[in-house]
């Protein structure tokens, strides 16, 4: 039977079923992930080895090279990237794109690591293997001026226990908590006296402080376990500890040897502050699947539970909130969504009546509606990609409801019964609509078959758009005609009148013209396009652009060596900058708080700084930076996107730059689509280390030369100084003091030689020995320390086997498939895009190239790659879409000649599109 008669004839079964298709969807709408961005994997696998103390082209060879070796024995590594510095090799794995599934190929990766383990040094921390981190969408930062760092911690500790109960929380983090020890501090002349060595020392308290569970006993039908006592349970057992003198009878407690003190370990890791205070900050992460809304309601509640016990003065400062913006999000399509059907219904009103304008307004909601379930059945959710293709799909999916209604009033004005003017005008159109529509989808099939990270972002506007025009299409063929029929009413008319019009007679003189002057018209038409594209070259090429939500974010780079309390005192420089002048609401008003700026309408209301990197992924978009001393990175929200280009960013950059010539800052809005590090990336890849740096010396030189880029800097880093303990053999020898003894004193006195755990009732921190030494700075700290012979427990002064010298170092090393590379990255100014910027050092570069010595190359990284990225992807799959397109035409007409003919009228579409964008 046919659908259109069967839907007419059977009309309660059609409303029945269009009233379960559209409860179906509000339910999929209430059960589908809500979320910012769409599920994007990040193939990237990180593994780190920590070897301390150890230099930079130590850990180069000793262990980056080997664990390269390894992960490049997976075959779905794309590429490797390696930074070795002071006592840490970070290695980052791409894998390539084809490729979804990563748990297995992070299990390879973990075993061939593994296996290459035993040949890395001895004393290395790791090689530790971590993926796919979680995005931290909402950071509440804990304050309190009254309270020790400790009682913030408890505080923070006490609110994640209650976050993680929730739902739709995967991950609660606490940042910026410092960890603390056991200090087990003893003075060198008195450990000499008793004749004891720090190893000694330490095996006593590893051996004393035993976890073991000795056996079973039977005791009748019941097993009982047999535990004995050892380990530390309390301070004062610590304290108590007994110490066996060597070659003596007397014993003694461990805190006659030294003085026992619970303390933070120093120096500090991390650090936050929040709106220039100091702070910690807790961090939630959304499970998969989990709905966005939902976790912001109940991390609200949560958060208004727990202020009413949390001590007062302790305030709760919500940094970041991803449910926020999602609903933001969701509204907006609320918004554009009405915008549509009015639009709609104003146009229909105009030209078709006000039924036939109802009738074809209505077709727009109810197939985004009907459309729901479907998407939840293929896994996609809510969120800023899914809304954006289905405002794509508002603009198509409504043909199919005018070309119906439009065609039935001709019918029914025609003389036709309004039942049989339906149905005969849906068996004209069944099969061209359809076309229509999945031609329409298949325009967006590369991205959905595209192998690229960037589009794999945009990936489900494919499936939104075919199922959302699909919907409409099986709306057009059932609703659409039941609804003219019980509605309109269109009296018979003549042709004369329905096609004299004054329209139909401008209209039919314009196509007479252009049949008769045939060749003006094709040629009028092909120069028209030929001018769209050469407009197109004035259009930005921007494959990703910011955000236009109130957050930017600040990035902070000292140079490499730099300590962390130099760090923190220059963040907290620039956030008292930014809160005496920038901080919008405050005032030196009477009664306003005193550390606000000038009152203000605009400006930043609230931010929090990360010191020390580290800081949460807190949208798809952002990749941490590593863990370092040196770096600090803020996030800081504004009253609205416009003061951010216009003010924030430029005065926050002009501070910087007047205070701290030293510091690269980068500032700019929040991004959209997958990580990139810099819009504007140069990576230059040689073993000649001279000329590489030669290399990058020119192309910093030519980028400052070119308009719109700013933010110039390379990854080269600079010479850390370091102190050398040369070892002389022959006088250690003598003194019977093996390097190992050297090694050990040093470090019991700088920074300490963990011995053993103290594990409490609720906590577990290493219990560390460490010497007292004489005053004076660090380096002459040395020439006043004892060395211990581990066997006979003698001391030895260090100058007496050894000589303190200075020496220098590269801080940093990276490389790029095993080849030393150099990133030369830059910033943008507002309107400025990446790909103006590569277009002017694409030609200088390759003219420079052919002056490098053989070997030496470059590359584009940065947006261009990422775009460049997603272009060949796209254009890789290009055929195949323009294949299903010829292949439905084809089949439709049943003629090539046809399809041809419609296939040629593609590339003028574009002539409008480009006008437009200009």
């Amino acid at each position: 039977m046919d659908p259109t008669r069967a839907a007419i004839e059977k009309d309660r079964v059609t409303a029945i079923a269009l009233l379960v298709m559209l409860g179906a969807g509000l339910v999929a709408y209430q059960e589908m992930e809500h979320a910012e961005d769409p599920a994007f994997t990040p193939r990237i696998v990180q593994v780190v080895t920590v070897r301390p103390g150890m230099s930079p082209d130590r850990v180069e060879q000793l262990m980056t090279d080997r664990i390269e070796a390894a992960i490049r024995q997976v075959p779905e590594v794309d590429y490797v990237v390696s930074t070795s510095r002071t006592g840490v090799s970070s290695v980052m794995v791409q894998v390539r794109s084809e490729f979804d599934e990563l748990e297995p190929i992070v299990d390879r990766l973990r075993r061939r690591v593994e296996e290459a383990a035993p040949d890395l040094p001895a004393g290395v921390i790791g090689p530790t293997v971590t993926y796919a981190e979680d995005i931290f969408g909402i950071l509440v930062a804990i304050t309190g001026e009254d309270y020790t760092h400790a009682e913030l911690k408890a505080v923070a500790e006490r609110l994640r226990e209650d976050l993680v109960l929730m739902d739709d929380v995967s991950r609660v983090d606490i940042y910026g908590a410092r960890a603390e020890r056991l200090l087990v501090e003893y003075d060198h002349a008195r450990l000499a006296e008793l004749g004891l060595a720090p190893l000694q020392l330490r095996s006593i308290l590893e051996n004393v402080n035993t976890v073991s569970h000795a056996s079973d006993i039977l005791v009748d039908a019941e097993r009982i376990g047999v535990e004995p006592t050892g380990n530390f349970r309390t301070v004062d057992a610590l304290r108590r500890t007994v110490v066996t003198l060597p070659g003596r009878s007397e014993v003694v407690y461990l805190e006659d040897l030294a003085d026992i003190s619970r303390e933070h370990v120093e120096p500090p890791t991390s650090a936050v502050l929040a709106s220039g205070a100091p702070a910690l900050a807790v961090g939630i992460a959304m499970r998969d699947g989990g709905d966005a809304t939902a976790l912001g309601e109940g991390v609200v509640d949560t958060l208004d539970r727990f202020r009413a016990r949390a001590p007062i003065g302790v305030e709760f400062d919500v940094v970041a909130f991803q449910p926020e913006t999602v609903d933001t999000l969701i509204r907006s399509f609320g918004v554009n969504l009405l915008q549509a059907v009015a639009f709609v219904l104003v146009v229909a009103l105009a030209f078709l009546g006000l039924r036939p304008g109802i009738i074809v307004a209505s077709l727009v909601p109810m197939s985004i509606v009907v459309s729901l379930p479907v998407l939840s059945f293929f896994g996609v959710g809510i969120n800023q990609v899914t809304l954006a293709a289905l405002v794509i799909s508002l603009g198509l999916l409504v043909d199919n409801a005018i070309v119906m209604a439009e065609s039935v009033t001709v019918e029914m004005a025609g003389g036709r019964s309004p039942v049989e003017a339906a149905v005969g005008a849906a068996r004209e159109l069944r099969l061209p609509l359809l076309i229509a529509s999945l031609t329409t989808a298949a325009a967006f099939l590369p991205l959905f078959l595209a192998q690229s990270p960037s589009v794999e972002y945009t990936a489900s506007l494919f499936t939104v758009v075919t199922v959302t025009l699909v919907s409409a299409w099986i709306l057009a063929l059932t609703v659409t005609p039941l609804l003219c029929v019980r509605f309109l009413r269109v009296p018979p008319i003549s042709q004369r009148e329905r096609f004299y019009g004054r329209f139909y007679r401008w209209y039919r003189s314009l196509l007479l013209t252009g049949l008769r002057h045939r060749m003006p018209a094709v040629a009028a038409g092909v120069g028209l396009f030929v001018l769209a594209m050469l407009a197109a070259r004035f259009v930005p090429s921007i494959f990703f652009p910011s955000s236009n939500k109130w957050v930017f974010t600040a990035a902070f780079e000292l140079p490499a060596g730099t300590a962390i309390e130099r760090t923190r005192e220059v963040a907290a420089a620039v956030d008292g900058f930014i809160a005496d002048n920038l901080r919008a609401g405050g005032g030196r008003t009477p009664g306003a708080d005193p550390r606000r700026g000038p009152d203000r309408r605009e400006g930043v209301t609230n931010w929090v700084t990360f010191v020390g990197g580290g800081e949460p992924r807190f949208y798809v978009a952002h990749w941490p930076s590593p863990p370092e001393p040196r770096l600090a990175f803020s996030i800081l929200n504004a009253t609205s996107h416009d003061v951010i280009l216009s003010e924030l960013i430029p005065r926050i950059e002009a501070f910087c730059r007047e205070r701290f010539p030293d510091l690269a800052v980068t500032l700019e809005p929040q991004k959209l689509g997958p990580p990139v590090r810099a819009p504007v990336e140069v990576r230059l890849t040689g073993r000649d280390e001279a000329a590489l740096a030669r290399s990058v010396d020119a192309v910093k030189a030519r980028m400052r030369s070119i308009r719109g880029i700013r933010q110039i800097a390379d990854d080269r880093g600079v010479h850390n100084k370091k102190v050398v303990v040369e070892v002389d053999q022959a006088r250690a020898r003598r003194a019977g003091v093996t390097n190992q003894d050297v090694a050990v004193s040093l470090q019991t006195a700088l920074a300490g030689l963990e011995a053993t755990h103290y594990r409490g009732d609720e906590e577990i921190m290493p219990v560390v020995l460490r010497s007292t030494l004489t005053s004076g700075s660090d380096v002459t700290k040395l020439y006043g320390l004892n060395v211990h012979s581990q066997a006979t427990g003698r001391p030895v002064s260090l100058p007496q086997v050894a000589n303190v010298v200075i020496a220098g170092e590269p801080s940093t090393l990276h490389r790029r498939n095993g080849v030393r590379t150099v990133t030369v990255s830059a910033g943008l100014d507002p309107g400025a895009t990446a790909s103006e910027a590569v277009a002017q050092l694409r030609p200088w570069l390759a003219a420079e190239q052919a002056t490098w010595p053989l070997g030496h190359r470059f590359a584009f990284g940065g947006e261009e790659e990422a775009s460049a990225d997603a272009n060949r992807a796209i254009i890789a799959q290009l055929p195949v879409s323009m294949l299903v397109i010829t292949m439905l035409l084809v089949g439709h007409f049943n003629s090539v000649r046809r399809a041809a003919i419609i296939l040629l009228t593609i590339p003028l579409g574009t002539i409008g599109v480009v006008l437009g964008l200009l």
